[in-house]
């Protein structure tokens, strides 16, 4: 095609497959406006009904605007209209209606709980289900970690589905390059703290120049503000913001304040309440989860899912650690499993899993 269309112009292209976990393969078409040529391919258009999340040629990433030539075939990777995710576990990802929860594709999630209880794992690992199964490339922060080797070799972890130190030198290189594509990493300045503004501009580029539609700030405390609520409001309502410019789910691991840990009592829930600016966490987000150790096990509550109909109920899971590759896996769902925790943990038991004795539990049954 000779010059560039008007704004306004109505271009076509034409599936050449179907949908397979997110990516939908199109052919150009042959024509526009009457003459031979390619077509765009626009970052963020609709497409009946979906919402173009990124296009790749070759299995390169696109990240703006890309003319394919007549016949060429490329994809795409999309959003479904509802516009939630699952989050890879299979007690998480039944249907709404069988209790099964999800979180938004577009917003803001918060996760939460003491110090070394799992936030950073299970958030790696929500991520990195979110590129698998949805094409989403991330952005992370690698404030508290190391980008290498700590975060090389978690998400080598992650790729490879086993220890990097068992995997083959070909298996290491294909995973370094899907890594490639699916990473971006967000460090701190030299010997220098990092403001709210310099955290949102440096989203803000990660979106921009490599595509990212994931960020992970982790942890938000590493983020040079004062330290009360209104501030803490001002930052959530500024991520808020550029999540819903830049249609990005933007998700924040914090910490609740030290004195909240030392009063904890082992039998109480854990709440996005006892967040440290605590209303903010509650009242700005889309999602909320708590994790905490109890014993051998993770507890982890979905404390707040904003769209009912299309996320789900509260619930709450206990989840084992495989240590090998370094990930969380529910075990078993329902109220029930704090109380068992608390007894279990007295004797040196696990909370067990649903049809393992315990109380089985259902969206029927009612959720927190």
């Amino acid at each position: 095609m000779s010059g560039t269309p008007k704004p306004g112009t109505v271009l076509e292209i034409v599936p050449a497959t179907g949908l397979v976990s997110g990516r939908w393969t199109f052919r150009a078409w042959s024509k526009a406006d009457g003459a031979i040529g390619g077509h765009p391919i626009l970052c963020n258009d609709d497409l009946q009904g979906f919402l173009i999340t990124t296009a790749y040629v070759s299995g390169r990433f696109i990240p703006k605007v890309y003319w394919p030539v007549a016949g060429e075939e490329f994809n795409m990777l999309i959003r479904d209209p509802v516009g939630t995710a699952t989050l890879g576990q299979t007690l998480m990802d039944k249907p709404v209606e069988e209790g099964g929860i999800r979180i938004p594709q577009v917003g803001f999630v918060v996760l939460s709980g003491p110090a070394n209880h799992g936030k950073s794992t299970w958030g790696r690992q929500l991520i990195w289900h979110l590129w698998s199964t949805y094409g989403a490339p991330f952005a992370i922060t690698a404030y508290e970690e190391d980008a290498k080797p700590t975060y090389q070799q978690e998400f080598r972890r992650l790729a490879l589905g086993k220890a990097p130190k068992q995997a083959s030198a070909e298996e290491l290189g294909r995973a370094d390059i899907e890594l490639e594509s699916a990473a971006v990493i967000i460090l701190r300045p030299p010997l220098a703290s990092i403001t709210v503004d310099q955290l949102l501009a440096n989203i803000e580029f990660a979106v921009k120049v490599y595509g990212s539609r994931v960020v992970f700030v982790d942890p938000a405390n590493e983020i040079d503000r004062e330290h009360d609520p209104e501030a803490t409001g001002k930052m959530i309502q500024e991520l808020r913001r550029l999540a819903q410019r830049y249609r990005i789910l933007v998700i924040v691991a914090a910490h609740p304040p030290a004195e909240i840990v030392r009063r904890k009592r082992k039998e109480e829930l854990w709440t996005l309440y006892d967040i440290e600016g605590s209303r903010h966490w509650a009242g700005r987000s889309d999602a909320g989860f708590m994790l905490w150790r109890m014993g051998d096990s993770t507890m982890l509550y979905a404390a707040k899912l904003k769209r009912f109909q299309e996320m789900g109920k509260r619930q709450l899971y206990a989840m084992s650690h495989d240590w090998h590759r370094n990930v969380l896996t529910a075990t078993a769902v329902g109220d029930h499993l704090l109380q068992q925790a608390v007894t279990d943990n007295s004797v040196g038991e696990k909370p067990r899993a649903n049809g393992g004795g315990g109380a089985n539990y259902s969206a029927q049954s009612g959720g927190r």
